[in-house]
């Protein structure tokens, strides 16, 4: 039996808890025959689909000893290999509903593309036309007969001699050195990123056997970073769901597909190690995502706030329908939720109705202002002007005509301006008469005192006695 390689005979058992026929090509029972000398064909066909202990599939060659997690390309159909060259895969959120996803650009979408829909219709019309031929039949390969002894029904139906390849597989299974008796003892290896340190309590039957003669080959055979300890190991894995962009709310079904292809995904072994940091990488990103999300919206509330304060069409009148109308198609106000909005709408309508009111303010001022100056340049105004003189007096102004804020002055304020306007006119007039009476007063003074002195230069004369008459006086104070 030494021409038999152990992974050959193994490769042939039918082992418990795997619902599989496995084949084997007539081209290999020389036992001469080995892995290096079988052709393409004969590899290919040597792929067979198992289940792990957790109900996953998984497929196993059983030439080339590898294993995958991914069906091989020679098992897929006509349709799955034209959708496999797709980019957009079909996913399912949490709550069932269908979302698709990119592999190239990384971009998720709730509607279905185009080219995932046109590469729909092209695998259609392939079943289509593989289903109007007539399948070609598949090359016969005789099945390998399980190593169970046959249960003789009486002693006329004797059990068949057995052949070469099923004597070999007898000597083969006595050669082992173990304790099971049964084919139990020897399983077919799972993929490497499934094995977990936590199922060496469990039973010899669930534990595949290590086995020196067999070569595992990797489907990624690119270069894995080398790290020194197990905590850098840990980091690596977490930067590699950071670089892949996987996000919090994700399964790690969702996440293998996006990390699976990475050479960093085999740095840590087990399976469990696998989990646990997903788990507190999930933890760790749904924080930062909640992070991510409280500053964009603080931001985008700034921003809304900011352009509604900025926005020359909202007043303080408006109502909130009416602004949702004309701001409907604004990037600023449709990025803020319809909550947020309206706090920030209330919010905004009170500090556009003060500054409205402050720049109302300013205007009545300097409106009051203007037409205070205009009344006071207008000559022909008087004290005794009525307010319909006054109007007819103001729209013959050019400089009132001219000024359209000073249009939209309130008709009491213009009333005000030109009472108090008029109060002054009578003012400086009564103050001019008054200035006027006080000039005549002294006036007389001076004059009193002007005739009392030259009365005295008459007595010094000897013109005026006490005996003297004003008619003999008159002709000479005349003078």
């Amino acid at each position: 039996m030494a021409g038999y390689p152990h992974h050959f005979v193994t490769a042939h058992l039918g082992y418990p808890g795997y619902a599989h026929t496995t084949f084997v090509p007539a081209s290999i029972s020389n036992p001469a025959n080995s892995v290096t000398q079988l052709s393409a064909a004969q590899i290919n066909a040597g792929w067979v689909e198992h289940h792990s202990h957790d109900g996953r599939k998984y497929y196993y060659n059983t030439f080339t000893q590898q294993t995958t997690w991914e069906k091989p390309q020679e098992l897929k159909t006509q349709r799955e290999k034209i959708l496999c060259n797709c980019p957009w895969k079909e996913f399912k959120s949490e709550n069932g509903k269908p979302y698709y996803f990119n592999e190239n650009t990384k971009q998720s979408v709730w509607i279905k593309p185009q080219e995932l829909i046109d590469a729909e219709n092209q695998a259609a019309a392939c079943n289509s036309a593989v289903n109007a031929t007539v399948p070609e039949q598949p090359p016969s390969i005789p099945p390998v007969t399980p190593c169970t002894p046959a249960t003789p029904k009486d002693d006329v139906n004797k059990p068949p001699e057995p052949s070469e390849i099923e004597r070999a597989m007898k000597a083969t299974l006595a050669s082992f050195d173990t304790s099971d008796t049964g084919p139990s003892s020897i399983s077919i290896p799972l993929p490497p990123e499934k094995v977990d340190d936590s199922d060496k309590d469990e039973s010899d039957e669930e534990k595949p056997v290590s086995n020196p003669h067999i070569t595992t080959f990797s489907p990624n055979t690119q270069t894995v970073p080398e790290y020194k300890t197990r905590g850098e190991m840990a980091e690596g894995l977490r930067r590699l769901f950071r670089d892949c962009n996987v996000p919090g709310g994700a399964t790690w079904e969702q996440a293998l597909k996006l990390i699976s292809g990475d050479p960093r995904y085999c740095i840590l072994r087990t399976f469990n190690e696998k989990k646990q940091i997903f788990n507190v990488y999930k933890t760790q990103r749904l924080k930062e995502e909640r992070e991510e999300q409280r500053i964009r919206i603080k931001r985008a509330k700034e921003d809304l706030e900011k352009y509604l304060l900025k926005c020359n069409k909202l007043h303080s009148t408006m109502s909130y329908r009416r602004v949702d109308q004309l701001l409907s198609d604004t990037k600023e106000w449709t990025d803020v939720p319809d909550r947020d909005r309206r706090e920030i709408f209330d919010d905004v309508i009170q500090e556009v109705g003060k500054r409205e009111r402050e720049e109302a303010k300013i205007l009545r001022k300097r409106n009051i202002r203007v037409f205070n100056e205009i009344l006071s340049e207008m000559l022909d105004l008087t004290y005794r002007t009525t307010w319909s003189e006054a109007q007819q007096m103001l729209l013959d102004n050019t400089r009132f005509t001219g000024d359209v804020d000073l249009q939209n002055l309130d008709k009491e304020d213009a009333l005000v301006c030109f009472e108090e306007h008029i109060c002054m006119l009578e003012q400086e007039h009564d103050e001019d008469k008054e200035r006027e009476r006080r000039r005549q007063k002294r006036e007389q003074r001076k004059n009193r005192e002007a005739f009392i002195v030259l009365l005295d230069e008459l007595h010094e004369q000897k013109l005026l006695t006490s005996m003297s008459l004003w008619k003999d006086l008159y002709h000479i104070i005349n003078k």
